[in-house]
């Protein structure tokens, strides 16, 4: 995972965006629409509680907790927020913003003897951090606006300087790498402006019941290029192979990995993979679903 910053800028600079903290006041016990920016999550309901950057609505399938840093709120129920302007903005991965971040920025204010503390804006996939010195009772050290949506738009934010800081799980593109050094945004590929921060690998998920437990890159390269569609090609149940994890679009850091496996073979991904797509995270389908085959980030994959 990578961290890119626009030349020149340093780490405390001022920016005019607005951002938002939670007022207590909330009305309760009303309708409200809690939905996320990719529209996968739409849920109506009745407000019950709005208490430590969670929402908690009332719905035919009873109470659910829903994370404001992931959904935002439509109706007159609905916390009400107020202005601030951050000093620093994060903008880009959905995996570094709400995995990484809030350790990080928890650590930097350790680091200094401060305190952090995190809230909602309003607005989905957006969150503000807060650091305080003396353990939280000094003087403010900063607050850090981070939006989580994807790798490409960090990019983005840097080019129209709506950030200062963009998060991404995959290597700059060299497009990418021009337009921003056009802007006048430096060289993205330079030790002084790239910045590790996370490693995380790709792990293959199976059924616990499923008997083939070590599968070659070879053999996973002919199963995303779909030359084996069965599990008894592998020494398995006479099972077809169900992927479902791939997403449609090239960009995705888990497609260009799979890809990659095929390409050495002069192989394309299969043309039914690039079509299937879900909700449900994939390790909770390898559970589900003994045929199924989900990759996942390691890190959101469950440990024994």
């Amino acid at each position: 995972m990578k961290m890119r910053t626009l030349k020149g800028t340093s780490f405390l600079c001022t920016m005019a965006f607005a951002a938002a903290t939670v007022l207590p006041s909330v009305a309760l016990a009303e309708q409200v629409s809690l939905r996320s920016q990719d529209g996968s999550v739409n849920i109506n309901g009745d407000l019950v509680s709005f208490e430590d950057n969670f929402y908690l609505v009332s719905t035919a399938l009873g109470e659910l907790r829903l994370s404001a840093e992931r959904v935002s709120c439509v109706g007159e129920a609905c916390p009400t927020f107020a202005e601030v302007t951050p000093d620093v903005t994060f903008a880009g991965s959905g995996t570094v913003g709400n995995g990484v971040m809030p350790l990080l920025l928890e650590g930097y204010a350790g680091f200094l003897d401060g305190e952090s503390t995190f809230v909602a804006t309003g607005r989905a996939n957006e969150t503000v951090a807060s650091l305080v010195g003396d353990s939280g009772f000094g003087e403010d050290i900063g607050t850090f606006l981070v939006g989580s949506t994807s790798s490409s738009d960090a990019f983005r934010a840097l080019q129209r300087k709506d950030a200062e800081i963009g998060m991404t799980t995959r290597r700059i593109r060299p497009a990418e790498a021009r337009t921003l050094a056009t802007a006048g945004a430096g060289d993205m590929t330079s030790s002084g402006q790239e910045h590790i921060v996370a490693i995380d690998s790709i792990v293959v998920i199976t059924h616990p019941e499923n008997p083939v437990k070590s599968i070659g890159l070879d053999d996973l390269a002919d199963i995303y290029t779909g030359r084996k569609t069965n599990w008894s090609q592998l020494g398995g149940p006479d099972l077809p192979i169900e992927l479902s994890s791939v997403r449609k679009t090239p960009a995705h850091v888990t497609f260009s990995l799979i890809a990659s496996l095929a390409l050495p073979h002069g192989f394309s991904l299969a043309r039914w993979l690039l079509s299937i797509t879900t909700k449900w995270p994939a390790w909770c389908r390898a559970i589900l679903d003994p045929s199924d085959t989900p990759v996942s980030p390691f890190s959101a994959a469950p440990k024994r």
